[in-house]
């Protein structure tokens, strides 16, 4: 009932998830809420401290771990919204039936890069997104920003010598992506010191 309370009452939502458990039953209560009442959603992955301390995963294992909780909180929000819609159109018939195009899905897609997705650790008072480290690295590795911006949270990495992104290949463990080198390691690095 709270949450109810709260929803009718506010533009935007929070939605926190613990990066330890993932989304849970009250994850999906929380978002279907929020998406009834059409708040303005913006994910918080929180408690990165604990998997620095706690889990002891490489800034590597915490990449890969935080694009599994992102795709898995869109594909949870991606069934809300295809559930909402198909509802409101009284047409149970099947999925093809919703205008993908419909603004809600755009809103609803959790994305760093859109500014919708934040990192944070409340314990130790920190939480950033991936604009303000875009703007950071662009000017210092003079490449564009947007570029930057967009492909930060992907599977590419900085090629310093040709100063340009590229893909990282697996079969190459010392590429590295950026969001790994440029993100996680030096906050890695402060928690280890």
């Amino acid at each position: 009932s709270d949450v109810s309370t709260a929803t009718r009452l506010c533009d935007g939502a929070l939605i926190l998830v613990d990066v330890l458990e993932g989304v849970c039953t009250q994850t999906h209560a929380v978002v279907y809420k929020a998406l009834k009442e059409r708040m303005r959603p913006c994910l918080v992955l929180n408690k990165l401290d604990r998997m620095i301390l706690e889990m002891k995963l490489s800034p590597s294992e915490a990449f890969q771990h935080l694009k599994r909780i992102v795709e898995n909180i869109n594909a949870l929000a991606y069934s809300l919204v295809v559930a909402e819609l198909r509802s409101s159109t009284n047409d149970n018939d099947n999925e093809n039936n919703v205008n993908l195009e419909h603004p809600l899905f755009a809103e609803w897609t959790f994305a760093p890069e859109k500014a919708n997705v934040v990192f944070a650790s409340a314990l130790d008072c920190w939480g950033f997104g991936l604009i303000k480290f875009a703007n950071i690295w662009s000017k210092k590795l003079e490449i564009n920003k947007g570029a930057l911006q967009k492909y930060l949270f992907e599977d590419y990495a900085y090629h310093p010598a040709e100063k340009k992104l590229v893909m990282c290949d697996p079969s190459k463990p010392h590429i590295v992506p950026m969001f790994v080198k440029m993100i996680l390691e030096p906050i890695w690095q402060l928690y280890d010191i």
